[in-house]
């Protein structure tokens, strides 16, 4: 994962070539903004229906984009990133914030975080994965990812949502109301053998089409209404009645 954080910050070095230093950039709703909207020690706020025609990013600030926008590429350091419903981004990165997707949000490519949780809400669509390190992950009904959904630490929540394939290494899964993987369901090898086993929830009408592999002992609970591929490496458990 060094490698990941490497290309993940030099990546948002890119971004923030040429920007403010010590201010804030703001976008009025509506406007269009031509070049990079990218700051440092600031804010960046794109507002309602406003298209910004390159990157915004930032460092030691928040990002806040409203609803129905367009951008490039958005990334930052330390700071969060908020992106309201409609709006469309070719990317989103982070390396120490929280992300935050409203309701429709379109994505082109990747999702990809070191130190901060990712979230978004119904209907989000992402063309490519979803990555963090030490991050959980969330999705809504309706939302699709076509790449993988993939953490280091962090847990992983689907409800009704739609992915090509799923892995952790120490994190738990909660997959609620229908949620299809379309691929394999992963859990790899821990590098501390004195760490909790993982928890993975496999819950109402739940589809795993590939293999569920564990290389590492978890506590596996599925749901009598659930579908899976050939499961490898752990005991099935029933779901508890609880969890609903």
């Amino acid at each position: 994962m060094n490698g990941f954080k490497t290309l993940l910050g030099l990546s948002l070095i890119s971004i923030l070539v040429a920007c403010n230093v010590n201010s804030s950039v703001e976008v009025a709703d509506s406007a269009t903004f031509d070049g990079d909207a990218s700051t440092i020690n600031g804010a960046v706020r794109v507002g309602n229906d406003a298209t910004v025609n390159g990157d915004v990013g930032n460092v030691n600030g928040a990002i806040r984009i409203g609803s129905n926008a367009k951008a490039n590429e958005v990334g930052n350091v330390n700071g969060s990133i908020s992106i309201g419903d409609g709006t469309s981004v070719s990317s989103v990165s982070s390396v120490n914030g929280r992300m935050t997707l409203g309701a429709n949000v379109q994505v082109d490519g990747e999702v990809s975080a070191v130190n901060g949780s990712f979230s978004g809400a119904e209907s989000v669509q992402i063309g490519g994965e979803i990555s963090t390190v030490n991050g959980a992950i969330s999705l809504e009904q309706g939302s699709r990812v076509n790449g993988e959904i993939t953490t280091t630490n962090g847990n992983i929540r689907l409800t009704g949502a739609t992915a090509a394939s799923l892995s952790t290494k120490n994190g738990s899964m909660d997959l609620r109301d229908g949620t299809r993987i379309e691929g394999e369901l992963r859990v790899r090898e821990a590098n501390n053998s004195n760490s909790s086993n993982p928890k993975i929830m496999i819950g109402e009408n739940v589809v795993v089409v590939g293999p569920l592999v564990f290389e590492r002992e978890v506590d596996l609970f599925v749901h009598e209404t659930a579908q899976l591929g050939d499961v490898q490496g752990a005991d099935i458990k029933p779901y508890p009645a609880d969890e609903g």
